[in-house]
């Protein structure tokens, strides 16, 4: 997927179903819809305004529920939203509020084979998370679809954790500070046009560790048997010839109908038609590790079951943008993605 640039300095509305169109505008970038004026929202106000910055407020850690009308404790929530910001604090949601709640968020139309699990992984979040700031019940998206994607907070260099990118700054620029190569920063990122970053993204810094957090001595089992069709790391794209692109997992070439299995003991947080992925299963392992299961020909379990490890939970296929039958395999550990070999027993 291709990073999108800076939207402007306006107003973000408060997200209402998540499904309207973007619309035409010379000043606003790719991918970026044009921001609308936000409704005022005093306490007793109602309706799908009030649920959207609901959910907001409850994706950045507040505790709120999602009813539709501006109530106590989502006043209070305002009220202390409005304190970290600095501004006054009067439980109102306005102008100055979107505003200051647009840093936090970006407006992202959905492009032909962007699928939620990409999307979630490029702004460093989850897919439960991203579902409940847009009030989405379904895991699939529609192209020209408009989701609210949260955006990192800005913050000092950080080597060890990655680096927030800054209004202005360009992975060249980045990579001078650092001392180190633009070709490596874009390698670590999987970047295709290296310039081509946004404020607010976090980039990964050449030697961070590849033993991410929370995977200390965590083993995964091969879900297949079968031959590596395409490792991970670059690749010619296998729809548009000359394309490079970076596969973030790898495929296992199999016949269609071959039982695949869990990797790990896991809770089905996805279990069904996901776009480019197709047929697709997602387990959360808990530690902050997912594992995803995509094109396969139909599935053994739905959301929200526990699965054990070597458990059988779908069939091999080519659902979804596929080639032939193969088992597409990802593993995301704090929202990125890994080499999933690394793992393996």
């Amino acid at each position: 997927m291709e990073p999108v640039s800076e939207s402007p300095s306006e107003a973000v509305p408060y997200p209402g179903d998540g499904t309207s169109a973007p619309r035409e505008h010379d000043a606003i970038p790719p991918g970026i819809s044009e921001p609308r004026v936000p409704r005022v929202l005093t306490p007793g106000a109602t309706g799908a305004d009030v649920s959207g910055l609901q959910r907001m407020l409850l994706s950045l850690g507040y505790e709120v529920e999602v009813t539709g009308r501006m109530d106590g404790p989502t006043a209070a929530a305002v009220r202390a939203f409005q304190a970290s910001e600095g501004l006054a604090q009067d439980g109102i949601a306005g102008e100055e509020t979107a505003a200051a709640l647009e840093r936090r968020l970006v407006r992202h139309a959905v492009r032909p084979g962007e699928t939620l699990w990409e999307l979630a992984a490029f702004f460093g979040t989850t897919v439960p998370h991203v579902k409940r700031l847009n009030g989405m019940r379904s895991d699939i998206l529609r192209v020209g679809q408009e989701i609210l994607l949260p955006v990192a907070g800005m913050g000092d260099l950080e080597v060890a954790d990655g680096y927030t990118v800054r209004t202005g700054e360009t992975l060249s620029s980045i990579a001078r500070r650092l001392g180190t190569p633009v070709a490596e920063l874009a390698r670590a990122n999987h970047l295709l046009s290296p310039d081509r970053i946004r404020a607010g993204q976090r980039i990964r810094i050449p030697g961070d560790s590849q033993r991410l957090p929370g995977t200390t001595g965590f083993v995964l089992d091969r879900p297949v048997q079968g031959r590596i069709s395409s490792p991970f790391g670059w690749r010619t794209d296998p729809f548009e010839s000359g394309r490079r692109e970076f596969h973030e997992g790898v495929d296992i070439a199999v016949p269609r109908g071959t039982p695949i299995r869990a990797a790990a003991d896991g809770r089905v947080t996805t279990a069904g038609s996901t776009g480019a992925y197709g047929l697709a299963v997602v387990l959360d392992h808990g530690g902050d590790v997912e594992t995803l299961y995509g094109h396969n020909d139909h599935l053994e379990v739905r959301p929200g079951i526990q699965v054990a490890r070597g458990e059988v939970i779908a069939h091999s296929g080519s659902t979804g943008r596929s080639t032939g039958p193969h088992l597409d395999f990802r593993v995301r550990v704090a929202g990125r993605y890994v080499d999933p070999t690394q793992y393996w027993r």
